[in-house]
């Protein structure tokens, strides 16, 4: 009304003189931002997790707890496994935006001794086979060590083969008489420092079959670390004495010569 032109005149696009790429980041920009705040954002609370020193065989019970930091709602549709030794029971299946839920199971320790790293990954919606992961560190050891673990017996000698057995904790253990699934197999242990040092003997008894024997010798600890320690045993099949072959394959001395001429 007054000669000025309306106020919508003035409202120019933001992109109506911007260059082409500017256009084009920009508009990535505003794309990648929308995205992200409706994107799932689950973090673990306490990652990664630091299971310190464990046992061979040793159950270990899991609460994870995670966090919803997104805007949207998520599905959890699976939760997946670095090793059969997790074993995953219950998760939390729908998890609002800005809320929290578990992840419930237990660990077995491998029987394996050294260092330990495993993963658990969540999948679902929005996000597909990755929503987030957690990973569990920590190094297996044997509170109560056989020092070997495995021996290997020879059948052209009766002498026992020894084995160390040291306690590694800070508690006093009692250990109950070995037990051998050989009979060809015969344990006996000795305490040498008792609750914290023993010695295992360990001696093959005849008659030897003609094939290789595998067995165990169990002994069990009176520890909440560890039930028992295994020894492997290993006999191999006897072999003929060579000078005996050789004898039996040349003909006896003595024997009468046929007259010359």
């Amino acid at each position: 009304m007054n000669g000025h032109p309306a106020h919508d005149q003035w409202v120019i696009p933001w992109n109506a003189y911007a260059p082409s790429r500017w256009r084009h980041w920009i508009g990535a920009g505003l794309a990648l931002y929308v995205s992200w705040r409706t994107h799932a954002q689950i973090t673990f609370v306490g990652s990664p997790v630091d299971l310190g020193r464990v046992a061979p065989g040793q159950r270990v019970p899991l609460s994870l707890e995670f966090t919803n930091r997104g805007s949207a709602l998520v599905v959890i549709t699976n939760v997946e496994r670095s090793c059969s030794c997790l074993d995953i029971q219950s998760w939390t299946r729908r998890v609002a935006a800005g809320s929290a839920g578990r992840v419930e199971g237990v660990f077995y320790v491998p029987e394996q001794v050294g260092p330990l790293e495993e993963r658990i990954t969540l999948q679902g919606s929005p996000g597909g086979d990755h929503l987030a992961h957690l990973d569990f560190r920590g190094r297996v050891w044997q509170p109560i060590e056989a020092r070997p673990g495995f021996v290997s017996l020879s059948p052209a000698s009766l002498a026992p083969t020894l084995v160390q057995i040291v306690n590694q904790t800070d508690t006093p253990v009692e250990l109950s008489e070995p037990l051998s699934d050989q009979k060809r197999f015969r344990a006996t242990l000795t305490a040498l420092k008792p609750g914290w040092e023993f010695q295992l003997a360990i001696e093959p008894v005849p008659p030897f079959p003609n094939a290789n024997v595998f067995g165990r010798i169990r002994i069990k600890i009176s520890s909440d670390l560890m039930k028992e320690v295994l020894v492997s045993v290993f006999l191999p099949a006897p072999t003929l004495n060579r000078n005996t072959q050789s004898s039996n394959s040349t003909p006896a001395t003595g024997t009468s010569r046929p007259a010359g001429p």
